[in-house]
């Protein structure tokens, strides 16, 4: 998104960034560009570098604890949503096991 206007020169997409995300797209070009450097990744597509940055070590924990906690609220509020569909679906075959059993 931030990345390919980068790789042309062009930086307005930063100058308009809070402080912490503008830190962040400029690490994440910076690891780009040293992968684009190996002869590994010499002429593969920016989404397989891209792909492969995204995965190295962050030079720095990017999010504020605000978010952290909407995160982890959402993850919690999916993982209770799965568990109660699980739960139905076990009840459900639980329940047409025992009608179709026959005495």
């Amino acid at each position: 998104m931030y990345i390919s206007p980068l790789l042309r020169g062009d930086r307005s997409g930063l100058e308009k960034m809070k402080p912490l995300r503008r830190e962040m797209y400029e690490a994440l070009f910076r690891v780009v560009m040293s992968l684009s450097q190996k002869e590994k990744f010499w002429g593969k597509p920016l989404y397989c570098i891209l792909r492969q940055a995204v995965m190295e070590p962050a030079p720095r924990f990017y999010i504020d604890v605000k978010r952290m906690g909407q995160i982890w609220r959402e993850q919690t509020r999916k993982e209770r949503s799965r568990r109660k569909v699980i739960e139905e679906k076990r009840r459900r075959k639980k329940e047409t096991i025992n009608e179709t059993t026959c005495y």
